[in-house]
């Protein structure tokens, strides 16, 4: 997915927005989202909860490859740590 071409909702208070505000709000919250997207940060915040062999996972590089994965292993689920 292009990080440019995201559907992005902002609510302002301005009764008339300058078009110029809007494009540096808009170009600040994408840096932003893309800061947070990443994968490190992704993996911070997820564990993995493998319920075959009774194992809770939060090694980046295995969480990596269970999320890129194309083949979904039963009981399995991805658990969000927040």
């Amino acid at each position: 997915m292009n990080r440019q071409n995201r559907d992005l909702i902002i609510l302002r208070k301005d009764a008339l927005p300058n078009q110029q505000t809007i494009d540096q709000e808009v170009a600040s919250l994408n840096s932003l989202l893309q800061a947070v997207e990443s994968s490190p940060h992704f993996c911070d915040s997820f564990e993995l909860i493998d319920l075959n062999k009774f194992k809770v996972i939060k090694k980046t590089h295995i969480l990596s490859l269970a999320v890129k994965s194309n083949k979904k292993k039963p009981f399995e689920f991805l658990i969000n740590c927040n």
